[in-house]
């Protein structure tokens, strides 16, 4: 799961230093608090697709005028949620949202949507 936290999110940034990982060809990543990673490229296009689900929630919500930002907030967690669980079990989920708190992402998503606008 990407982590998104505010201040400054930028999708471009994000999507070119993948790809500079990926212009090194590792053999594997370790990440923090979930060792090493061997699907270098299958890893790297999960994270920048859900990425990119994160961000077109967001942007939904942020534009959404009806909302108050705590139903945002919540609709954003919850959307994510749900999206999510279908690419990997309850057990992961959880523990990836302990590492990257989804309300964390929402706020870092939605300051970066609102300062780009």
């Amino acid at each position: 799961m990407p982590p998104t936290p505010p201040p400054d999110i930028d999708l471009d940034l994000w999507e070119h230093s993948v790809a500079r990982l990926l212009d090194w060809q590792p053999s594997a990543l370790f990440l923090t608090h979930f060792g090493p990673i061997t699907d270098v490229a299958g890893h790297c296009a999960a994270l920048i697709d859900r990425l990119h689900v994160m961000h077109d929630v967001a942007r939904r919500l942020v534009a959404d005028a009806s909302l108050a930002e705590d139903e945002r907030e919540q609709r954003f967690a919850d959307d994510a949620r749900r999206t999510f669980r279908q690419q990997m079990t309850a057990d992961d989920l959880r523990r990836l949202e302990l590492a990257v708190p989804l309300d964390l992402c929402w706020r870092g998503l939605a300051r970066a949507l609102r300062k780009a606008s």
